[in-house]
């Protein structure tokens, strides 16, 4: 399968990683999205460069289009791809609002295109085994969960794309991994409290939310306002009748030492428990997933527009109680 890639930034070159790692998969063709230089990228993979995302689509034969370009022009990318007769793979969140969500779903649905978005946690083999558990009983009742997803913007040029409000959400849009993940475990939340701070540039920062599923209380955090260097640190608690499962993550520092995570299981009355999990790359399982959901015509179990839109409507929510408590 032959994909194209919009963007030479994070994204795009995991996006490209992840594509070139399967066997008969291959990116073949670049085109930039704000206008960033896209040589290094081509170079580094042998890819045909294109000067914007309409041109690429003209020139190539392609089967998907990898989106990783800033949310506000998912909407009109998607539509452009699915009109071409490709498929989607976006990164999150999927659009910029819940209506232009319906659009894309209605337009998938007539073109019999797909549309996968990177939600990546229900890929991860961490957070496999966390969804195991809870879903399993293993812990018990569950009581309370809380989440916290805390990166550095690497460079001035970052913050600039990811905090920039006519672009995207921000901070936000590092939460909406977990509101997938915590989703996809016990449908919508009821917002009960968010608090957060704005960048200079007036994009979502920080935020803290306590959402409620059901009876199950989750305090949830993301974070985009430390320190550029500060590595990605992902952190899941949840803490059940029969016992706590923990989650810690922290990537590597920029040019030195490696990532490090643990799984551990704390069973009521008994000595904690560091669970071993097969590493393996999410990016990665979420295209064999798609791939194999094309050749069958079936609806991806997770990624899928269906849950996009869930998500988009639970973020909405929070930036609306954000807003009344301004």
């Amino acid at each position: 399968m032959r994909f194209g890639v919009v963007g030479n930034n994070l994204y795009g070159q995991m996006f490209t990683r992840g594509v070139n790692a399967i066997k008969d998969c291959q990116v073949v063709a670049i085109c930039p999205d704000l206008e960033e230089d896209i040589s290094s990228m081509a170079d580094a993979y042998s890819l045909n460069k294109y000067k914007d995302f309409q041109a690429m689509l003209q020139s190539e034969k392609l089967d998907v289009v990898l989106l990783a370009s800033v949310t506000s022009h998912h909407t009109q990318q998607i539509i452009s791809s699915l009109d071409k007769g490709l498929h989607v793979i976006v990164d999150r969140p999927v659009t910029f609002s819940v209506s232009d969500c319906e659009q894309v779903i209605k337009r998938s649905k007539e073109t019999g295109k797909l549309v996968s978005v990177a939600q990546i946690l229900n890929f991860w083999p961490e957070y496999v085994k966390i969804r195991e558990m809870i879903c399993s009983g293993a812990l018990g009742t569950i009581t309370n969960v809380t989440t916290s997803r805390v990166s550095g913007l690497i460079n001035s040029n970052w913050s600039q794309r990811l905090l920039n409000p006519n672009w995207g959400f921000g901070g936000l849009e590092a939460l909406i991994h977990d509101i997938d993940f915590l989703n996809g475990l016990w449908g919508m939340p009821d917002v009960i409290a968010v608090r957060g701070s704005l960048s200079p540039e007036g994009g979502y920062q920080q935020v803290h939310a306590i959402l409620k599923y059901h009876k199950i209380h989750v305090g949830i955090e993301s974070d985009y306002g430390v320190s550029y260097n500060y590595p990605l640190t992902m952190y899941f608690r949840a803490v059940g009748t029969a016992g706590t499962l923990q989650f810690i993550f922290r990537g590597a520092l920029a040019k030195q030492g490696s990532s490090t995570r643990s799984l551990t299981l704390f069973p009521k009355g008994s000595d904690p428990k560091v669970i071993d999990i097969p590493l393996s790359e999410a990016f990665q399982n979420l295209v064999v997933n798609f791939i194999e959901c094309i050749k069958n015509k079936t609806i991806p179990e997770w990624g899928n527009i269906f849950q996009a839109k869930t998500n988009m409507e639970t973020l909405i929510n929070i930036i609306d109680i954000w807003r009344k408590n301004k």
